[in-house]
């Protein structure tokens, strides 16, 4: 939940009554599986068990999303340009 008083996010856990009973019989009507994890650990032997069901190989196609960063050294360093020609044609002008 946001508050809007300190501008950041409060989690509150909470305890939900379900019916597993229910949700077992529609895992077996659907020919599924019923899991439920109660901490870590348990949750990480599930989707072990989950990943064993698997049959599929998945190939994964990875995009680099890359950000441009020669737009904040590009004025700076016209700006340098400019100031070396101005000054090389005034105050620190060669005399032959």
């Amino acid at each position: 939940m946001d508050d809007p008083f300190l501008g950041k996010r409060e989690i509150k856990y909470r305890q939900d009554a379900i019916n597993e009973s229910v949700l077992k019989g529609i895992a077996h009507n659907t020919g599924g599986g019923y899991f439920r994890a109660q901490d870590a650990k348990s949750f990480g032997n599930i989707m072990k068990q989950i990943d064993k069901l698997e049959k599929d190989e998945i190939e994964v196609i990875q995009f680099t999303n890359y950000r441009e960063l020669y737009k904040y050294f590009l004025v700076p360093a016209f700006i340098l340009l400019l100031l070396i020609i101005v000054l090389e044609n005034t105050y620190l002008r060669k005399l032959p």
